[in-house]
């Protein structure tokens, strides 16, 4: 379940971005939440381009609480910012990236191909696919997350081919 702080930031997100060509989707919790996996919600992640990242940061200049820098961290690294929404913390990740254990880089998430559309109030947002976001955590080794991404995904077959 996501907190109705999140949605009402997810929709001023939505609603300030509906007039521009930025590609963004949201991930992490939030969009596992939105997706019926059972898990809480700290903050809202966004993830988009890295000329997404600087937009987002020029559409939403009032609430930057860290601009948006390059730069790297746990495995991953991109351009990261963060705002601050209705009593919520965005982070905004813009080409990130995951380290593998080969020590290669991971591309950064193709929007256009692992993206699904899901009802939020009046009107649609975009948010990364389950198989996508399992398959991230995976390469990051978040395991516990794998495991409850795939229960959601057995048992949203099960209702598939219940039906």
């Amino acid at each position: 379940m996501v907190p109705i702080a999140h949605r009402r930031a997810l929709e001023a997100i939505r609603d300030g971005l509906s007039c521009s060509a930025v590609p963004w989707a949201v991930t992490g919790s939030v969009a596992l939440a939105l997706q019926g996996v059972p898990v809480g919600c700290r903050d809202l992640d966004l993830v988009t381009s890295g000329a997404g990242a600087r937009q987002i940061e020029r559409l939403f200049a009032r609430q930057v609480g860290e601009p948006v820098e390059f730069g790297s961290r746990d495995h991953i690294r991109g351009h990261f910012g963060r705002l601050r929404l209705r009593e919520v913390d965005v982070e905004v990740l813009g080409d990130v990236q995951t380290l593998m254990p080969d020590e290669t880089w991971t591309v950064p998430p193709q929007l256009d191909v692992n993206v699904i559309w899901l009802q939020l109030g009046e009107r649609q947002c975009p948010v990364l696919r389950l198989t996508y976001l399992r398959d991230a955590y995976s390469a990051m080794g978040r395991s516990e997350k794998v495991l409850l991404i795939a229960s959601a995904l057995s048992e949203k077959r099960c209702q598939a081919s219940s039906e």
